[in-house]
């Protein structure tokens, strides 16, 4: 999944990951994202990461980790 498959989604604010952690400060204060952030992100290939809350419209994410496939 790349930054750019979220582009054109409203009250959404994504974050670079390096691995499960985040790659820049201060993502706590984030609210929303430019298409410039996006596409760079990209070309550094971090893995995406979505703040959730108020800073993306109240959405929640539910994040299972299985060593058994889920059907």
């Amino acid at each position: 999944m790349r930054f750019s498959d979220f582009k054109g989604i409203p009250n959404l604010t994504l974050i670079p990951l390096n691995g499960k952690i985040p790659a820049e400060r201060g993502w706590q204060e984030r609210i929303g994202n430019t298409e410039s952030e996006l596409d760079a992100w990209d070309k550094h290939q971090y893995n995406v990461g979505i703040v959730c809350g108020k800073a993306s419209g109240g959405i929640e994410v539910i994040d299972i980790d299985s060593k058994n496939q889920l059907a």
